[in-house]
């Protein structure tokens, strides 16, 4: 039964390392478009295929612990001929990595350690939420 599965899903997934699993599974990412474009759909919000100004600012902040500034946003939009308003798709983003303006290695690793947290994260929710119902009992 479908019940059946998802109650033994749910406690194997005490047993499961997410962070060895994403890490198989990214690690087999090597192709440097690959990597432009797991990043630019992890923080393309709202799914547009291109990064807006606060789009592009989150993978920057993300990655580097910094702001990133609108002379900064509107400069590489420049760069790569992107129109600021509509934002910056995966060849553009390709480019500035391509350029040199930031590393797509340490973006892909910072990428690699978000999506670990995120499936720890939805597995620590799943699991407050078993308990929660267990207190109702």
């Amino acid at each position: 039964s479908e019940a059946g599965t998802q109650e033994m899903q749910n406690e194997l997934e005490d047993f499961y390392d997410y962070h060895g699993s994403t890490r198989e599974i990214t690690e087999r990412i090597k192709d440097p478009k690959q990597k432009v474009g797991a990043l630019l759909r992890f923080f393309d919000a709202d799914r547009d295929g291109l990064l807006s100004r606060e789009e592009l600012g989150k993978l920057w902040t993300a990655a580097t612990g910094q702001d990133l500034t609108d002379q900064h946003y509107l400069g590489a939009c420049g760069k790569v001929g992107a129109q600021p308003e509509q934002g910056i798709d995966e060849e553009a983003l390709a480019s500035l990595y391509n350029e040199g303006l930031a590393d797509l290695d340490t973006h892909f690793a910072v990428l690699q350690d978000l999506l670990t947290r995120k499936l720890l994260g939805k597995k620590g929710k799943d699991q407050q939420g078993e308990e929660e119902d267990g207190d109702d009992a």
